[in-house]
C-alpha cells in the first residue's frame, strides 16, 4: 500500500489516471506495489469504475492527474492546471453538484516551484473538445475525469487532490477531432514530465500534513 504518516493517521492515497501508458507519472510503473487506478477515457468509464472500487476499498486520498486541453491562449503546453472548481455539462453524472468547488492548496503549489502552473476552473466533457464554443467561459481548461474523480471522493469523503498537464489547445475555430487527437499525441512527449512533478507535489503535499 501507498502509505504516508500524517501525524498519527496513516494516508492511503490512491493516484487515478484514465490511461496509465501515456499519463501514469514516470516514477510509477505499473508493476509497483502502489494503489493506482487506471479508468479508462470518458467520465462514464470512470465514474463506474472508481465507484466500484471506493465501495469495496477505504482511501484517505485521491490524487486524480493526466493530461487536459487549455482554453486560454496563455496556457501553453506543459502547464500544471490546478483546479479550482470542476464543472460538468454531462446531465448523467451532474447529481446535484453541476460545480464542485475545491478547497485551495498553497502548499500543493508551493512544492511546484519552478514548474508554470495556473489555479482555474476545469470543465469536464465526455468527449475531447474541438472547438471553445462549448466551454463555459469561466474555465481555464478541459479534461474528461476529473468531474467523475472529484464527485465521488466527496460522496465518499475522501479528500481530493486534482492536477492537470495541459497537452493540447482547444482552437477558438472548431476543428475535427482527428485534428485534436493528432495535437494531443504531438504534445505528449512534452507534456508527461509535468505529471510526474505534480504527482511528486501531491505526495508531498500529504505527507507535510
Amino acid at each position: 500500500l501507498h502509505l504516508y504518516k500524517i501525524g498519527a493517521v496513516m494516508a492511503n492515497i490512491l493516484l487515478v489516471v484514465a490511461d496509465a501508458k501515456h499519463e501514469l507519472p514516470t516514477s510509477v510503473a505499473p508493476n509497483d506495489n502502489l494503489n493506482f487506478l487506471e479508468t479508462g477515457i470518458g467520465p462514464q468509464n470512470t465514474f463506474e469504475i472508481l465507484e466500484a472500487m471506493l465501495v469495496t476499498k477505504h482511501f484517505t486520498h485521491i490524487v486524480c492527474t493526466g493530461f487536459c486541453g487549455s482554453v486560454r491562449d496563455d496556457l501553453p503546453v506543459g502547464t500544471i492546471v490546478i483546479p479550482t472548481a470542476i464543472r460538468t455539462g454531462n446531465e448523467s453524472l451532474m447529481k446535484q453538484h453541476a460545480v464542485i468547488a475545491v478547497p485551495a492548496r498553497p502548499r500543493l503549489i508551493a512544492n511546484l516551484e519552478g514548474c508554470s502552473v495556473r489555479e482555474g476552473q476545469i470543465h469536464s466533457f465526455s468527449q475531447i473538445v474541438t472547438g471553445r464554443n462549448v466551454v463555459n467561459p469561466d474555465a481555464i481548461a478541459v479534461d474528461m475525469e476529473m468531474y467523475s474523480v472529484a464527485v465521488l471522493a466527496r460522496q465518499h469523503e475522501v479528500s481530493f487532490i486534482g492536477g492537470k498537464v495541459v497537452s493540447d489547445i482547444v482552437p477558438v475555430t472548431e476543428v475535427s477531432p482527428e485534428q485534436q487527437v493528432a495535437q494531443i499525441r504531438q504534445n505528449m512527449m512534452t507534456a508527461k514530465p509535468f505529471i510526474y512533478y505534480f504527482w511528486s507535489a501531491a505526495k508531498q503535499f500529504i505527507q507535510d500534513q
